[in-house]
């Protein structure tokens, strides 16, 4: 199995990489001190190398310099606080593969990762281990139900589905998913009035509403109303498994 490693001091970064790229299949070595970075970088030799160069402990662009020098085979990404031109041309200087910027919202910046990954670490055969939860796919339209449903399952979730909003209310109490993929346009109750209600029942479960182009608006009142994200139709399925993972991880560490 390819092996990554990851050094950086972030609060709670190693550790939301580590675990996700661990379900997909890598072996991953996360730590925040650049010593103990650079022995592993040494002995394990990865296959490929996320580093920090924003560090409390330093400047991180030494310790770039330092990874690069000791084997500049190995492709080394930079994870950077901020956007900088300067910073990406001196990265380029020294060979390195890329950029990652911390600040992007935690299912974008996984799926970069997972793109880098892929790139310069690919997993051979199947590899991929989901993340394990309970999905309730909320939606009055049976096609998208179906799809969302099949697709999720496929991927190794346990999928629940409801059809309206008193059904999905049913499904929570009798299933108690960790996350649910809730439709704001349905009939009788929208998602608006489902969202309140699940938070009555219970505050930990994370919802996720599915929007059309045109509810874009009405999907940020959920955000301000409790809900997690939301999705914009039509979706990429890739996208909508690495973002459902990402909240997962996060509701069930």
């Amino acid at each position: 199995m390819p092996k990554v490693l990851i050094i950086d001091d972030s609060p709670n970064l190693d550790g939301f990489l580590r675990d996700i790229l661990a379900r997909k299949g890598y072996v991953v070595h996360a730590v925040s001190d650049p010593a103990n970075g650079f022995l592993l970088f040494k002995n394990q030799k990865p296959d490929i190398v996320f580093s920090g160069v924003h560090s409390r402990r330093g400047d991180g662009w030494e310790f770039v310099e330092k990874l690069r020098s000791a084997n500049p085979s190995i492709p080394l990404m930079v994870l950077s606080n901020s956007v900088s031109k300067v910073a990406e041309e001196k990265g380029e200087s020294l060979g390195c593969a890329g950029f990652v910027y911390k600040g992007l919202k935690p299912e974008v910046l996984l799926q970069k990762v997972l793109d880098v990954c892929s790139k310069h670490a690919p997993l051979s055969g199947e590899g991929l281990k989901a993340t394990k939860g309970r999905i309730l796919v909320v939606d009055d339209e049976d096609v998208i139900r179906t799809v969302l449903a099949r697709f999720l399952k496929g991927k190794g979730y346990d999928v629940v589905t409801a059809a309206n909003g008193k059904e999905a209310l049913e499904r929570v109490k009798r299933e108690r998913p960790h996350l649910m993929l809730l439709d704001i346009r349905m009939p009788e109750m929208d998602g608006f009035e489902v969202l309140r209600r699940v938070h009555d029942i219970d505050r930990e479960i994370a919802v996720m509403m599915i929007t059309a182009n045109m509810d874009v608006d009405q999907a940020r009142q959920t955000i301000e109303m409790g809900a997690c994200d939301y999705i914009v139709k039509p979706f990429h399925l890739d996208y909508l498994e690495t973002t459902v993972m990402a909240k997962l991880l996060l509701v069930t560490a």
